[in-house]
């Protein structure tokens, strides 16, 4: 039974010991600011960030992509996409708007809304 109560005593000594080491480590600790910011690419490259995340297939139909950034505050920006003659398809055109949605959320491209358009 004394022994029992040794190990036991010796149990409660060695939590609090972790306590202590514990409470000192928090109080210590500053987590970091949780600051969401765009990931935005150099001046000009949201083209470039357009087509390097579009499947190889869709990538190798287009013919020109431009990105233009709204014309004023809370405005959507312009995603213009001309695909290589007899190359375009609902397919590839759904594909590039789901890749810029994509690409929005993930704050890669700096506006909330782009309109995706057709060029001929």
């Amino acid at each position: 039974m004394t022994n029992e109560k040794a190990v036991i005593q010796k149990l409660l000594k060695i939590a609090e010991s972790q306590q202590k080491i514990i409470t000192k480590l928090a109080q210590g600790y500053q987590a970091p600011a949780q600051k969401v910011e765009p990931k935005l690419p150099p001046h000009g490259s949201e083209s470039n960030a357009v087509l390097t995340a579009l499947p190889e297939a869709v990538r190798l139909m287009v013919n020109r992509l431009e990105v233009h950034p709204g014309l004023g505050m809370g405005q959507p920006g312009d995603v213009k996409v001309q695909f290589k003659p007899g190359k375009s398809s609902s397919d590839a055109f759904a594909t590039v708007q789901k890749t810029v949605e994509q690409l929005q959320n993930s704050n890669v491209l700096p506006l909330k809304n782009y309109k995706v358009e057709e060029i001929v």
